[in-house]
């Protein structure tokens, strides 16, 4: 999960509670304690996080931050991405 607010950190949640293995990362670390106290494993960046994960969950506050976190990736090939930002049906198109 990358992104850890309110809606983040309640879905990482219902995933831990019904025994899916969570990696988490958020900009703010502190977000992550709670996730890690239920057994999820925190990353040090998004890179690590998406590098142990084969989906990845972006819950961001808008489709700017989805692409400069993803930016640094030369490709997702073989991950799936589940995009749970709000944005419009153009830029949905684009992500």
């Amino acid at each position: 999960m990358v992104g850890l607010g309110l809606m983040g950190s309640a879905l990482a949640k219902i995933l831990l509670e019904n025994d899916y293995p969570m990696v988490v990362w958020n900009r703010t670390s502190q977000k992550t304690e709670p996730l890690v106290a239920l057994g999820a494993r925190a990353a040090r960046s998004v890179a690590e996080g998406v590098h142990k994960s084969d989906t990845i969950l972006l819950c961001l506050r808008n489709y700017e931050d989805c692409f400069a976190v993803l930016d640094d990736f030369p490709s997702l090939a073989g991950k799936t991405v589940i995009q749970l930002t709000t944005a419009s049906a153009g830029q949905a198109a684009q992500m």
